[in-house]
């Protein structure tokens, strides 16, 4: 999974897939209504459980990823503040040059 995006829209794809497939039959199939909130319950039970087991697969590559960026985010950030700044100073210029 090299970079981690392909593995998280995977797992993302197939546990949509699954839910929608569950939904379906669970909704075409003749039976009581309370029997089939039943298999509902259960079934978006199961979907949880899949998902959290999903994502703490995912939970280390995603620190990685934040942990990664946070050195380009702040220098990021940074920069964008020392650009205010000099924007500033310069109206603050241009209006004490014009008096």
């Amino acid at each position: 999974m090299g970079n981690g995006k392909g593995g998280f829209a995977l797992i993302t794809g197939l546990v949509m897939g699954a839910l929608a497939g569950a939904a379906a039959g669970i909704l075409f199939a003749p039976q009581e209504g309370k029997k089939t909130r039943k298999q509902i319950a259960e079934k978006a039970k199961e979907a949880t459980g899949k998902a959290k087991q999903a994502l703490e697969k995912l939970k280390p590559q995603l620190e990685k990823v934040i942990k990664d960026a946070k050195p380009a985010f702040e220098k990021a950030k940074s920069s964008i503040v020392r650009k205010v700044e000099e924007v500033k100073e310069s109206i603050e210029s241009n209006k004490a040059d014009k008096k």
